[in-house]
């Protein structure tokens, strides 16, 4: 028998005992000698009731963490020893639940167990006669009987009410071992749940450290990811491509990006994709991605080591199933009816194919343009699905290559491509459709950049700071993507931007943290610095380096209305940022300073 059917015996004895009492109640008022027993009747029938709340109460606490539905739990409950009580699920659930302590439970239940059967045995009625009496209906002469120490009844009655009386310092005795039992029960559940409680602050400790770890080292592959989409626009028309990086705060240890690459001529391509390590391929699906009935990728000769300049693929407008490129020859596929399943993306099969070919997922990226033009005609659906990896080579940030796997989740075609800058909101300008952000929403964008500052400050992304117009925001319909919760980082052509060539943070990390200072008073009042008293009593600057040293200065006076305005967290979150000079270990200071309170102060508003 399991602990956990001890513990519903237990509780099931319970009201054995106080039916005995009742029995016993109910022969004294038969033999009218109720009076003289109340007193102590009610004492040992209150005591053995406190017992067995005390131990179902127990049980609850035992059993609420592992059940989540009600309605079992109150089964269990009313049904003490029964049937439920015997599912080793429940038993597995207990011993995870006690852990250690498990061995010290099943011995108090068993010492409860052996105590409850001593107890009925002293409340019991052994005499046949008496329960004779007691079955029998209720008469004057009965009565007369059970009163007569004469009669058979009356003897066997008068004894009975000794051995109970007499059993007075058993029975106490008895209900004192039950109550030591429940008050160990009771150390050693909550001796279990502080235990539990201190596990689980600290696994939440350790994963937090983990989290802002992961945070303070985004950096290293947002580096490495723009080296590898800078190697792979390797087409004739890199100029003509842009990418717009989603900035987010990130909860989690995944090195993800949201990516919109543009491509424009006499019309704007906008490709959504989602670029991460985790190739999201679940439950095993290489065996059937590798079919040979799986559609073949035309291998180009750009893939080759073969130096050419390439055209434009995302620029063309075609649904035919036949690839063409320089130096390729053409091949034509026959699609069938029938289709396979790769991840989550339906992928149709050919009639003829080269044996044993590379699912899209594991297939090297080595033109990002072309690649995303062939997942364009391939895939007729609008799920997303994984058109490859890029490769990060080795570099001072990490010794081995990267794999980073590109997603594609949606396109559009539009004839305009609208947005509006973090500037233009700040200044009341740009697209009148668009409201002004609210307290809550300047909050969010607040966290999500200076987050994303401490992200990707000193990668190619962000080699020294940015500038209010760099933050854009696509109110375009087509992309929905219209609200402040999802600003995008304008990043000019990858032909223009080289990330071998970074600009020393060391000397720039002053200025950059006094920009995104001002970003953030702006954020908290709603207004721009140069519309504010502080900037307007100076001079506008000659050079642009004097205008920023004007700009701090009006800065720091304003900041000290902030505290008033958005409270000491925000407060501090600016103040740091415009404090001057950093350690080196910034990140992990401005995490703590400045990222941690602006989430404790969005987190007040959500």
């Amino acid at each position: 028998m399991s602990g956990f059917e001890i513990a519903g015996v237990v509780l099931g004895a319970f009201p054995i005992a106080l039916h005995l009492l009742d029995n016993y109640r109910e022969m004294a008022r038969r033999a009218g000698l109720w009076y003289k027993i109340r007193l102590e009747y009610a004492k040992c029938r209150n005591d053995v009731e406190f017992q067995s709340v005390t131990l179902s109460s127990h049980v609850r606490q035992l059993i609420l963490p592992l059940l989540v539905d009600d309605n079992k739990m109150n089964k269990l409950l009313s049904d003490p020893g029964g049937e439920s009580w015997k599912e080793p699920a429940i038993e597995l659930l207990l011993r995870d639940r006690l852990g250690a302590t498990y061995d010290l439970y099943i011995g108090y239940i068993k010492g409860m167990e052996e105590t409850m059967a001593k107890l009925n045995k002293e409340l019991s009625m052994d005499s046949n006669p008496v329960q004779d009496q007691l079955n029998s209906p209720k008469t004057p002469v009965m009565k007369t009987k059970l009163r007569s120490a004469v009669t058979k009844a009356g003897m066997e009655f008068q004894l009975y009410k000794v051995k109970f009386s007499n059993g007075e310092a058993n029975r106490t005795e008895l209900l004192v071992q039950l109550q030591e039992y429940n008050d160990k029960l009771e150390k050693l559940l909550s001796t279990s749940d502080r235990d539990a409680q201190l596990k689980k602050q600290r696994t939440a400790v350790q994963y937090k450290t983990s989290i802002d770890a992961a945070l303070c080292s985004f950096w290293k592959h947002a580096s490495r990811l723009f080296g590898a989409l800078a190697s792979a626009w390797n087409c004739s028309c890199r100029d003509q491509h842009w990418a717009k990086l989603l900035l987010q705060h990130r909860t989690d240890r995944t090195a993800e990006f949201d990516v919109m690459f543009i491509s424009g001529s006499s019309g704007w391509q906008i490709q959504h994709t989602k670029i991460s390590e985790n190739d999201g391929i679940k439950n095993g699906p290489t065996a059937q991605a590798s079919s040979p009935n799986s559609m073949p990728i035309h291998q180009p000769a750009h893939r080759q080591n073969v130096a050419i300049h390439l055209k434009s693929a995302m620029r063309v407008k075609s649904n035919s199933k036949t690839a063409t490129g320089p130096g390729m020859r053409t091949r034509t596929a026959t699609i069938s009816k029938s289709s396979i399943t790769l991840g989550s993306v339906a992928v149709a099969s050919c009639s003829s194919t080269p044996p044993q070919p590379l699912p899209f997922d594991r297939q090297p990226i080595h033109s990002l343009c072309i690649t995303l033009h062939q997942q364009q005609q391939q895939q007729q659906t609008h799920q997303p699905s994984c058109c490859g990896y890029l490769t990060a080579t080795p570099d001072e940030t990490s010794s081995s290559d990267c794999k980073y796997y590109v997603h594609t989740l949606a396109r559009h075609e539009t004839n305009m491509l609208s947005t509006i800058t973090l500037d233009q909101i700040m200044r009341g300008g740009g697209n009148a459709s668009i409201p002004p952000p609210t307290r809550k929403q300047r909050y969010i964008l607040a966290l999500t950049l200076a987050s994303s500052f401490l992200q990707l400050l000193d990668t190619p992304w962000l080699p020294v700071s940015w500038k209010k117009t760099d933050i854009i925001f696509i109110t375009s319909t087509l992309s929905n993507t219209s609200d402040p919760h999802q600003p995008y980082l304008r990043r000019e052509s990858f032909l223009q931007l080289n990330p071998n060539n970074q600009t020393a943070a060391a000397p720039s990390l002053a200025k950059s943290l006094d920009q995104l200072g001002i970003v953030l008073l702006e954020l908290c009042f709603g207004k721009a610095l140069e519309d504010q008293p502080y900037r307007k009593t100076l001079p506008p600057g000659r050079t642009e380096e004097e205008k920023a040293v004007f700009d701090v200065v009006a800065a720091r006076d304003w900041q000290y209305d902030v505290e008033e305005e958005a409270g000491r967290e925000y407060f501090e979150a600016v103040s740091w940022c415009l404090g001057g000079i950093r350690p080196d270990r910034w990140r992990q200071d401005m995490l703590r300073c400045v990222v941690e309170p602006l989430q404790r102060c969005r987190d007040f508003l959500v």
